[in-house]
């Protein structure tokens, strides 16, 4: 069960990282450049 416990935390800390990371990539300011039609 314990293993069971720790597999939860690190997966958990995983996610949480990663939505970190996004964040940090794709800031809030470029959001709307990011989802503009390309003219071309």
């Amino acid at each position: 069960m314990r293993l069971f416990q720790l597999l939860l935390k690190v997966n958990h800390t995983k996610h949480e990282l990663h939505h970190v990371f996004i964040r940090q990539l794709y800031r809030e300011n470029l959001f709307d450049d990011m989802l503009k039609e390309n003219n071309t």
